[in-house]
């Protein structure tokens, strides 16, 4: 198969008119290898990008994606993968669309993942906001099979392409068993991105094994988790925010905490008892502490899990 983002000398120029001839439209994978991910751009330009005008970008739909479910249950939203070319650079993304309807959903979402955006370098465990916009103001070619929720009127967001499985699925197949080093790895990659939210004072609300995406890394085991679903996501400066910081801060945050710690008892529901996981085990209790100011953050929690992972598991540098 050809590398839609060559960069070497001499590359391919490819683009979406050269898919249809070229490419099947139904061609997609469950897990998006390195080679699939879009040209990265400078900070400084991208942000320019967004700020200054609008993007225009060609899209022919591949298909629609029956993940991140909890972000979208009793909703008209829904996600589909497409390839994208969007300035001279052809990569696969995954699309949220809203009904038109739901405009007030949309601009609260858009707010809250631009933030995650804006200022740093995206952050590897965090499904990463591209751009913004009505449908109709994009070139939109449906595949074989038309997305009939997907209208001129919908309300587009466009993240990075990761994978179109999620936790959730990857546990639900048949005989799964996790080692020590696939729950410190997924945990691991979880509670970084827990903890980046925290810094920017984000709250996810909504951490569970449907809103994170698996894809595939050069680590051992070659296993990354992406935290997404940010339709419940909110900051702590909204109205209805506690007013003493340092309180809100530990109450609100610990509901995030306490989801995370849910979600590593369900991790560790998947593997065979062994003396190793019982560190694992009271990390997850810290989780769960009824006392607010005794829940630990999230950086505290990523700290005590690679000390775990360091001791007991395999530790290498792609970490």
């Amino acid at each position: 198969m050809k590398n839609v983002n060559s960069r070497g000398k001499g590359a391919q120029k490819l683009s979406v008119d050269w898919l249809k001839t070229n490419c099947d439209n139904t061609l997609v994978s469950s897990v998006c290898p390195d080679s699939c991910s879009p040209l990265t751009l400078p900070r400084a330009a991208v942000k320019q990008e967004r700020e200054s005008k609008q993007v225009r970008a060609k899209l022919r739909l591949i298909e629609e994606v029956n993940i991140l479910q909890d972000d979208t249950a009793g909703k008209r939203t829904g996600y589909a993968t497409s390839w994208c070319e969007e300035g001279g650079v052809l990569g696969m993304v995954l699309l949220k669309y809203f009904g038109k309807e739901m405009g007030e959903d949309w601009t609260r979402e858009v707010d809250m993942v631009r933030g995650l955006a804006c200022g740093e370098d995206p952050h590897a465990n965090l499904l990463h906001y591209r751009w913004h916009s009505k449908a109709c103001d994009q070139s939109i070619e449906h595949g074989k099979q038309r997305i009939r929720a997907l209208h001129s009127n919908s309300l587009l967001i466009c993240y990075d392409f990761v994978s179109s499985s999620t936790l959730e699925d990857f546990l639900c197949e048949n005989g799964t068993v996790l080692n020590f080093d696939a729950v410190c790895a997924i945990a691991c990659d979880v509670i970084s991105a827990i903890e980046r939210l925290q810094d920017l004072w984000i709250l996810h609300n909504n951490i569970t094994t449907s809103n994170i995406l698996i894809g595939q890394c050069s680590r051992n085991p070659p296993i990354t988790a992406t935290l997404g679903g940010f339709s419940r996501a909110s900051k702590m400066n909204e109205p209805g925010a506690y007013t003493n910081w340092a309180v809100a801060e530990q109450s609100n945050y610990g509901n995030d905490i306490e989801q995370f710690g849910q979600l590593l008892a369900t991790l560790l529901g998947h593997c065979h008892g062994s003396s190793e996981y019982i560190k694992l085990h009271e990390i997850m209790n810290l989780c769960f502490a009824e006392i607010v100011e005794k829940k630990p953050e999230a950086s505290h929690i990523r700290e005590l899990l690679e000390g775990a992972w360091c001791t007991e598991g395999v530790w290498d540098t792609y970490l």
